[in-house]
């Protein structure tokens, strides 16, 4: 439940984020460095791990480990 709950607030806080861009190059970059990239870093931990908790066969997306490794 913790890993959901995570998830689903860093998301919203995302799209939040990203509906307030500021202008200019030097503060878009930095918005993009101490904002969205931090935001981003927590939504995938809550994603990799939930992964972990649900069955291959139940994951419908192809696993990190899957994409690095496909032949």
């Amino acid at each position: 439940v913790a890993l959901n709950q995570q998830l689903v607030g860093q998301c919203a806080g995302l799209e939040q984020a990203l509906q307030n861009p500021p202008h200019g190059i030097e503060a878009h970059m930095a918005h993009c460095a101490q904002t969205l990239l931090p935001t981003m870093l927590s939504i995938r931990e809550a994603v990799d791990g939930l992964e972990l908790l649900v069955d291959d066969a139940d994951w419908p997306l192809p696993s990190y480990q899957e994409m690095l490794f496909v032949r």
